[in-house]
């Protein structure tokens, strides 16, 4: 590895022990105050549904990366809850997909109305430093986007990665 190779995984390293640190894990903290019984990972299974349209559980074991057992598990909790529910594809009777319900729909809109995490991150920071950290999200994001792009809807990752 080559000092600039170093330096990189260096830095990257650091990016990912912050991010978690200042925002994965208040974030988490956030949901968990909000909902107490929407853990993280049904969270974001919701949030992909809602992104995606309804997901056969194949979909969402690939997207979410996990495995078909612990997407049913997640998907079992869910159901459980009232924040999805099991639908017949109207195209094909032999499949199933998960749909959210009306309940899931305002629980994902009160979390993305509840500005108190972002808030809190904002309060940390000067006006400028805020506005630099937005623009920083955007290009993170747009980077972030192209490997959603690519990633393998069966195996939930990158070509070549499986």
């Amino acid at each position: 590895m080559t000092g600039e190779q170093t330096i990189q995984t260096e830095q990257f390293t650091r990016a990912l022990y912050l991010w978690d640190r200042y925002l994965s894990r208040p974030f988490i903290e956030h949901l968990q105050k909000a909902f107490d019984t929407l853990f993280p990972e049904a969270y974001f299974t919701l949030l992909y549904i809602q992104l995606h349209g309804p997901c056969t559980m194949t979909q969402l074991a690939a997207a979410l990366r996990k495995s078909k057992q612990r997407t049913t598990q997640i998907i079992g909790r869910v159901i459980s809850q009232g924040y999805a529910k099991r639908t017949l594809d109207p195209a094909d009777r032999r499949v199933v997909r998960i749909v959210l319900t009306k309940k899931a729909e305002a629980a994902l809109q009160a979390v993305q109305d509840d500005v108190s995490f972002i808030e809190d991150v904002r309060g940390e920071l000067s006006a400028q430093d805020f506005r630099e950290f937005c623009d920083a999200l955007q290009t993170v994001t747009h980077f972030l986007a192209k490997f959603e792009d690519r990633v393998s809807e069966d195996t939930g990752r990158l070509p070549g990665k499986e």
